[in-house]
């Protein structure tokens, strides 16, 4: 019996990837196809499908020229997954040509020609898909919701530049299930799942959560009355160090907690495992590498103890004015 493989992302279903597929199969017997993971999809391509890993596979299964779908969970699998199904034909669309000849070695490699005229971005195109609807497609029920569609269900048609700050805060309390927050432009969150804030809390521009691959009980909790200024980072992704070879070795997942009535200064960078404890402040461009506690102000690389603060919020001297915005 020969075998053919394929790989591809396989979202919104059209004639271009039944041509693909069709053409595939005729070239063996039993057809392989390897549908990307929404986490490589983000991790690796920094792109979002309109439906889910799960529907996509449904969907490509439904075919009658596929046989057997898996999983792509990284770019490197190939190979393995080559020797381990005994493929004899490898096969991609001819705008990888030349990207997968290495595979030669261990089995044919065809690239097959694209079906004109049709492709997934062109169809996301013409139904009005906008890039400029923020790549916020993120989950609420487990089924991915454009913001587009969102704001069809809020009745938004047109927007003022006055207006969109509301409008902005309300779908995202939507989306991350939170009470009146607040956030500002370009706002990153790779995994929606990963993420748990509170009630009254704000969060700045340009501030980034970087959970990608953690698993489900690995988060980043941001407590009630908490305010991040601009361009913080907050990442529950490390390493272990491996050898000479490649420093960065095999991917370590820990927890963030910001505790509740929190301040974190512009730039402030937040590493994995660290709890900063309730009513802390953290100054601009500080590093916080292990927990902080409760109602200290910090400052730093790495944060370090600066002053007491105390239950209750006073004001205070020039040292608090010149290290925090």
């Amino acid at each position: 019996m020969k075998k053919v493989i394929t790989y591809g992302t396989f979202d919104l279903l059209h004639a271009g990837h039944i041509n693909l597929l069709r053409r595939a199969k005729e070239l063996g017997d039993y057809l392989i196809v390897v549908v990307s993971t929404d986490e490589f999809n983000w991790n690796e391509k920094q792109k979002r499908c309109y439906f889910s890993y799960e529907e996509r596979k449904k969907l490509v299964e439904a075919v009658r020229y596929v046989d057997l779908v898996l999983p792509e969970e990284n770019w490197e699998q190939k190979l393995s997954d080559i020797k381990e199904y005994k493929v004899d034909t490898f096969v991609m669309g001819d705008d990888w040509k030349e990207k997968f000849d290495f595979l030669k070695k261990y089995c044919d490699v065809i690239y097959l020609p694209r079906t004109e005229g049709i492709s997934t971005t062109k169809i996301k195109q013409d139904l009005g898909f906008k890039n400029w609807y923020y790549h916020f497609y993120e989950l609420k029920g487990k089924k991915y919701i454009w913001m587009e569609k969102l704001m069809r269900l809020y009745r938004i048609n047109y927007i003022q530049k006055s207006q969109w700050g509301g409008i902005r805060n309300r779908l995202y309390s939507v989306l991350l299930n939170a009470e009146n927050i607040k956030i500002g432009w370009n706002i990153h969150i790779d995994n929606i799942n990963n993420i748990f804030i509170k009630r009254n809390v704000l969060i700045n521009s340009w501030c980034k959560f970087i959970t990608g691959g953690s698993p489900k009980d690995i988060a980043i909790t941001i407590g009630e009355n908490s305010f991040l200024g601009p361009n913080c980072l907050l990442t529950t992704v490390t390493h272990e160090i491996g050898n000479s070879d490649q420093r960065a070795g095999v991917n370590l997942y820990k927890s963030i907690k910001i505790d509740e009535g929190c301040w974190l200064g512009a730039n402030v960078t937040v590493l994995p495992g660290v709890t900063i404890g309730k009513g802390c402040i953290v100054g601009a461009g500080s590093l916080v590498n292990k927990s902080l506690e409760e109602n200290y102000m910090y400052a730093g690389v790495p944060a370090r103890k600066i002053k007491y603060l105390g239950d209750k919020w006073r004001n205070t001297n020039n040292v608090m004015r010149s290290i925090f915005i």
